[in-house]
């Protein structure tokens, strides 16, 4: 193995299209387990840009939290939570609107011909995950990764690297890369201690994501050649 290089998912692999259908999967998932009647357009704090970079996890409990649910309670249900978004998702995956950004299909390619290992760290959790993969075709490239059973992206982070090390043994922070599309994955790589890499391929600007300070700072990754660069150093 070269080096690991972990992948967000949503905005930087996956292009969010005209219609989210899976936006709603998580005030689905609180309303039936709790029997409120709650959105996230209710709350100015669960925005779609406030909401990047953070967790399944977290937003269902942030969610129960504005549903008047305890704390204590919601985090007692999260199973039954995670079970009701992955059914909502399972059931409206065929109307959800994305596409794969130029060139990522290209690179995970010539990352895992060339000896690199890829893996996944996404706030979704992994059944949602899945079904995103699958449908655009590149599930088979993540054999393993960090799902949104978090409650940061660090701690998602952490996961993907465990489970690399299982399989292939300690890997130095030198030699791991991860690619976000937000201030607070940035934030979350630098936590644990790894090469961050910046994509403005979401909700965030060049400049933006330049005041976060990433090592590596990228426009998309449609020019294979200059991504692979980062990761050839190791």
């Amino acid at each position: 193995m070269k080096c690991l290089v972990i992948f967000d998912l949503d905005e930087v692999l996956v292009k969010k299209g005209s219609y989210n259908a899976l936006g709603n999967r998580i005030p689905f998932a609180v309303n039936k387990v709790f029997g409120t009647d709650v959105s996230m357009e209710m709350f100015p704090d669960l925005s779609t840009k406030n909401t990047r970079g953070l967790t399944d996890t977290f937003i269902l409990l942030k969610l129960a939290e504005h549903a008047c649910v305890k704390r204590s309670i919601a985090i007692n249900h999260l199973k039954e939570l995670y079970k009701a978004e992955a059914e909502y998702s399972k059931r409206h995956m065929r109307e959800h609107k994305a596409s794969l950004y130029k060139g990522v299909k290209h690179l995970l390619k010539r990352l895992t011909k060339e000896g690199y290992v890829v893996c996944l760290a996404t706030g979704n959790i992994e059944p949602v995950a899945r079904l995103k993969l699958r449908k655009y075709g590149i599930n088979g490239f993540f054999k393993f990764g960090g799902f949104g059973t978090r409650l940061k992206r660090a701690g998602i982070i952490r996961d993907a690297i465990k489970n690399a090390e299982k399989r292939y043994g300690k890997i130095s922070k030198r030699n791991i890369f991860y690619l976000g599309d937000s201030p607070r994955g940035v934030d979350g790589g630098k936590d644990v201690g790894v090469n961050t890499i910046a994509v403005a391929t979401g909700k965030y600007t060049m400049k933006e994501l330049a005041k976060e300070k990433p090592d590596y700072l990228l426009k998309d990754l449609s020019d294979t050649k200059r991504v692979m660069k980062i990761p050839g150093q190791c």
